[in-house]
């Protein structure tokens, strides 16, 4: 069986009666052989169902209610990932908000369900009022007992969207146990409706049958019964209401259906108040300008494209009743710069233009841009934006939404997954019913090969399940012909070797070369038109038009044709040309024009390369002609910047035709391959060719350092900047709009020149002049301003701004790494929790790393680290929004927030030794706080550190270190448990509890009491028989332990082994009688442990064991309220099965007939 930690589960279920636990045990997948920590009122079992990892509680003393699931659920605090409880034989209906005064709930004296705000609430209804006009009305010393949570109603629109009022979902899960044997009353058979009869109670006393339609219900838990006779109304099952559950304990035979299948009305239990969170969760899934690429692939020319339409590949993906064959897959190949983008545009457009009003479709796309930021090349990006796309053209989609949590910390966007969004993507899709979803996505080429293998392997699984679930789904991709994917079915089509595409090319020679038509020219177009067709490439074509183009207007038909030999048929080659014919070309001027012009082309390629984000065109100009703010730049009008740009780059590079956010790229993803990939630029540059990369980003940075510094002398003096006197800004905000219209450069300068200097400095590139003289007084007080912040510029160091900006190669040289624990007057307190805080994995672990250095090799913290930096923070709960509080110790600040291994290290480091003296009189010390988590790394660290200040002291709950240790078992136990205190005797009985073997053998070692009883009077042996678990209990007995104990109710380990819930109680049972346990000795109501086992869960075995002449046990022993094993077994619920046993061991009924 499966072991797993704690934090791995997420779902805790809650069933207080033995049936309900039997019926929750079977519906588990899987069942774990976890272990956990002690517990008053419960028993864990750990499992796996439908791909949740799920925690049962089960009541150990036969309670019930509300009061007991508030008391297990504050036990179950060691599960710390748990999202949400599920309470089983207990339905809460949710009031409807929807109606207009909303609907509440109310039955009897006890619990309502009503309105809360915008949520449905459960409220005891002992804290409110009944008022004739108004209902029930919450009095000032009431409170909410549980707000719905948002999970909960998400699962049920989950449901809803997946199989609507569908019972062919819930069947098969009833189906499963329906016809299971259990051990209270046979099996978990529906007792049929003929026995699902409600009596309403007359005035005068009498009853009668209601007669009842089916209808919706929205009903609550009844601790009693509601009507006044006191008499019970049995539960209704009707298909379309909750259950009610009567929470006394009594006779239920009828109620095992019920402990498993609570039908319910998916119509009616949706609260409207989900909408804002449906809004908020489109929110965050939109990202901006994230169709950038979409809007800048430039259309088809007229007359082209259209041949698309005509192909029988196209044809047969468009036609849905041969989706069983292709599977609704249509890959578009061919080679860089042959035209994909404007084909794929162009099928978008058409699609989109085509589709009838009112038409139950979707057509949604996405195109990779490689030139982009992350999310336009990443497959995360691409599943958002396709993902708002779907639910703003087909908005009853949304409900999906509800099946994901977004309730995140610090109420801070979630940092999506390709797993949470490919689940939601799968969701959405099996939803579309009668819908049909058309999905275009372009360029696969320029995304991660991995990522693009990962997201083909996932739409060829969905496009299956929607071929089995009769739902037209149909997906375009196009690519080069890398990478290469085999996919199982599809359609296939090669761009090069379209007839139409030929003739497209033509079409635009004809359209776009304006050269004259005498025989000069006709053999010039002739020659084009069959090198054109050869290559197949439009990127080509158009190149070779415009250079010819401008021969023409600036020469004439002089020297044409020999231009268009000259010019190479290969695509990089031609780029080679172009860039090395611009320098030849330079070198007939004098040498200070030639070297600024070649430097502002270099200048220019490093740029596009290398920039953080895409620049826009005034950014441009200024990086390469910086002084130009300085003598009063006015900004740029369109036609300039393009005239800059086509200059700049030899046109190469281009103007984006978005007007809002017009941006520098190249012509084409080509123009890249050819300088990075084809060594173009150490070709046409082979000067640059060492650390190129680097100084590029050197230069880059030095771009943005020489225009901040330049910027505070423009800016110092005037009212942009706050005043000297008072720190204070003016308008903070029109002080940013100003300055971003005046120094157009001033942003990305800021923002960008950590990321430059970073990336420099992990190519090679000496910062050190960098630390020396970078003013970080100068960069705060630039960053206020372009962000608009209000309020006196802070002051901080530049580690500390290393840190938030996970510049983890600076760090890593940085002179003063090793301060990175150091607390100061700020947000985050020390660098490296303002690295946790900003989610900078890769600065936490330069942070770690730095430290680590200087520990020995021989230290486990370095194995720990390396899987720390794989696996990432996935504990760190600090947030930009959390703050460190003021005097805080930042070791337990550490440990409250998850960050175990950071702890581990700052203790190792000598750096936080100040901090190692924490106490609380509630919480107890940092061991308290280590070993109550179960933070095995922290607890070796601080014994290994000597951190043994309040050793032996116990916290608010009577416990010491060890003690909390032992219910980790062995991962967290310390093999020398004297360094860790032993004179408390709680430990030795947690680890039984725990049922932790090799922890008790540790504690037994070391000497430990193995007759410590606890506060209730239970021993070591006590507990291990109690939690059936045979080789402690063997282990304990075999070191003496007295075996005749008993607790604070006068049960021996004998007497709870049998009223254990452990499968394995059995074998300890035996064990305990063959050792000599008395089977005969009575407890303080008079009970022995046969009369117990006859009450108990595993009755059908323990009884025939007790009763074997080998023990000697009296059948007959009275009670002190006389009752004897046969009446117990009379009264019990499945006792019959067990009757005629005792009655053939000679059993008597009552006392009297024993002694008669």
């Amino acid at each position: 069986m499966a072991i797993l930690d704690p934090s791995d589960y997420t779902v805790l279920w809650l069933a207080p009666l033995e049936i309900e636990l039997q019926a929750a045990r079977l519906m588990l997948d899987e069942h774990h052989g976890t272990e956990f920590p002690e517990a008053k009122n419960c028993i864990f079992h750990a499992g796996r169902m439908c791909g949740y990892n799920v925690i049962i509680a089960h009541v150990l003393d036969r309670s019930y209610g509300v009061a007991w699931a508030a008391s297990v659920i504050g036990e179950a605090t060691i599960f710390k990932n748990i999202q949400f409880s599920l309470l089983v034989g207990v339905a809460a209906g949710l009031p409807n908000p929807a109606r207009k005064p909303p609907i509440d709930i109310r039955l009897g004296d006890v619990l309502v369900a009503r309105v809360e705000g915008n949520d449905a609430a459960i409220i005891p209804y002992g804290f409110g009022k009944e008022t004739e006009n108004d209902g029930f009305q919450l009095m000032g010393s009431g409170h909410v007992l549980e707000k719905t949570k948002k999970v909960v109603s998400s699962i049920i629109s989950t449901l809803k969207l997946k199989y609507g009022n569908s019972a062919d979902f819930f069947l098969p899960h009833y189906n499963k146990i329906r016809d299971k044997d259990h051990q209270l009353s046979g099996i978990f058979m529906d007792p049929g409706q003929e026995n699902d009869i409600l009596y309403q109670i007359n005035d005068d006393g009498t009853e009668h049958i209601v007669q009842r339609r089916r209808r919706p219900t929205l009903l609550a838990e009844i601790p009693k019964p509601p009507d006044q006779n006191n008499r019970r109304r049995k539960r209704s099952l009707d298909e379309q209401s909750l259950c009610i559950r009567d929470n006394r304990p009594k006779n239920r035979r009828s109620d095992n259906c019920g402990s498993n299948i609570l039908p319910i009305n998916l119509d009616s239990s949706t609260p409207t108040s989900l909408d804002e969170g449906r809004k908020r969760a489109l929110d965050w899934l939109r990202i901006d300008q994230i169709d950038r690429r979409y809007n800048t692939v430039k259309k088809a020319y007229r007359q082209t494209c259209e041949w698309l339409l005509r192909t029988s590949e196209y044809c047969d993906w468009l036609n849905p009743s041969h989706l069983v064959e292709h599977h609704g897959v249509l890959w578009i190949k061919g080679n860089p710069g042959v035209g994909k983008s404007t084909l794929m545009k162009f099928a978008v457009r058409n699609a989109t233009n085509n589709m009838e009003k009112n038409m139950k479709k979707a057509i949604i796309y996405f195109f990779f841009y490689a030139q982009g930021q992350d999310p336009e090349k990443s497959t995360v990006g691409m599943y958002q934006s396709l993902l708002v796309q779907i639910f703003e053209q087909l908005p009853h989609l949304q409900s999906a939404l509800d099946s994901f949590d977004l309730n995140t910390r610090h109420n801070e966007a979630p940092q999506w997954s390709v797993e949470q969004l490919e689940e939601l993507f799968e969701q959405v899709v099996q939803g579309l019913g009668t819908y049909s979803l058309m999905c275009f996505i372009d360029a696969l080429d320029e995304c991660s090969e991995i990522e693009i293998r990962d997201m083909m392997s996932f739409f060829e699984e969905l496009s299956n399940q929607a071929i089995s679930r009769n739902i037209v789904f149909q997906v375009c991709f196009s690519s080069r012909w890398y990478p290469n994917i085999t996919i199982s079915k599809g359609l296939s089509l090669d761009l090069g070797l379209q007839k139409g595409h030929k003739q497209d090319i033509l079409n635009y020679i004809d359209s776009k070369l304006k050269i004259g038509h005498d025989k000069v020219a006709k053999e010039v177009r002739m020659e084009l038109e069959q090198r054109s067709t050869r290559s197949g490439l439009f990127m080509w074509v158009s190149l070779v038009v415009g250079i010819l183009q401008r021969h023409y207007d600036h020469r004439g038909e002089y020297g044409l044709k020999k231009r268009l030999d000259d010019i190479p048929e290969d695509l990089h080659k031609l780029f080679h040309d172009i860039l090395i014919r611009y320098k030849h070309g330079i070198l007939t001027r004098d040498m200070h024009d030639k070297e600024h012009n070649e430097d502002e082309l270099l200048l220019c390629m490093q740029c596009v390369l290398f920039a953080r984000r895409p620049l826009a065109p005034q950014e441009l100009y200024l990086a390469l002609c910086p002084g130009a703010s300085e003598s009063g730049f006015d900004g740029m009008d369109e036609a300039d910047a393009r005239k800059l740009v086509l200059s700049s780059s030899r046109g190469l590079a281009e103007v984006t035709m978005s007007k809002e956010t017009p941006k520098v790229q190249f012509i084409h993803e080509s123009v890249r391959d050819f300088l990075l990939k084809g060594n173009g630029l150490y070709e046409v540059w082979p000067e640059v060719e060492w650390r190129f990369r680097g100084n590029s980003h050197e230069r880059l940075k030095q771009c943005c350092l020489n225009y901040t510094n330049m910027s505070i002398g423009i800016l110092d003096g005037s009212d942009l900047l706050p005043k000297a006197e008072t720190g204070e800004w003016i308008d903070a905000k029109l002080a940013a709009k100003k300055a971003k219209q005046r120094l157009p450069f001033l942003e990305y300068a800021v923002e960008s020149v950590f990321y430059h200097a970073d990336t420099a400095a992990g190519d090679g590139v000496s910062q050190a002049e960098f630390f020396q003289s970078f003013s970080t007084a100068d960069w705060m007080t630039l960053q206020y301003l372009v962000r608009g912040f209000t309020g006196p510029v802070r002051k901080r160091r530049l580690l500390y701004l290393l840190a938030e900006h996970n510049a983890a190669n600076l760090i890593s040289r940085h002179p003063e790494k090793l301060f990175c624990f150091k607390v100061e007057d700020e947000v985050w307190g020390a660098p490296v929790l303002a690295a946790l805080a900003t989610k900078s994995h890769e600065a936490v672990c330069a942070f770690m790393k730095a430290h680590l250095d200087i520990q020995p090799p021989t230290s486990h913290l370095h194995g720990l680290y390396k899987a720390y930096c794989q696996n990432g923070d996935k504990q760190n709960t600090i947030g930009k929004s959390s703050e460190f509080p003021p005097n805080g110790n930042i070791l337990l600040f550490l440990l409250l927030t998850g960050n175990e291994l950071v702890f581990a290290v700052a203790l190792a480091s000598g750096y936080c030794k100040a901090y190692t003296k924490f106490s609380s009189n509630a919480e107890g010390t940092l061991l308290h706080y280590a070993a109550r988590y179960w933070y095995d790394v922290a607890v070796r660290e601080l014994l290994a550190q000597r951190a043994h200040d309040g050793i032996d002291t116990v916290d608010e709950r009577g416990r010491t270190p060890l003690s909390w240790a032992v219910s980790g078992g062995p991962a967290i136990m310390p093999r020398e448990t004297k360094t860790f205190g032993r004179d408390n005797p709680v430990p030795l009985s947690c680890a039984a509890k725990q049922r932790q073997k090799v922890t008790v053998q540790l504690l037994l070692e070391q000497r430990a009491d193995k007759e410590a009883a606890d506060n209730h009077g239970a021993t070591p042996l006590t507990w291990a028989s109690r939690m059936g678990h045979e080789g402690i209990v063997q282990l304990l007995l075999a070191r003496g332990a007295e075996i005749e104990a008993t607790d604070e109710n006068g049960w021996t380990p004998l007497s709870v082994a049998v009223l254990g819930f452990q499968s394995s109680s059995l074998k300890t049972i035996e064990r305990l009688l063959e050792k000599g346990a008395n089977v005969n000795a009575t407890d303080k109501t008079g009970r022995t442990p046969l009369s117990l086992a006859v009450t108990s869960q595993h009755y059908r075995s323990n009884v025939p064991l007790l009763l074997d002449p080998r023990w000697g046990a009296n059948i007959n022993i009275a009670d002190n309220n006389g009752h004897t094993p046969l009446s117990w077994a009379k009264a019990r619920v499945g006792g019959e099965a067990i009757v005629p046993l005792l009655q053939s061991k000679g059993a008597s009924l009552t006392a009297a007939e024993t002694t008669g």
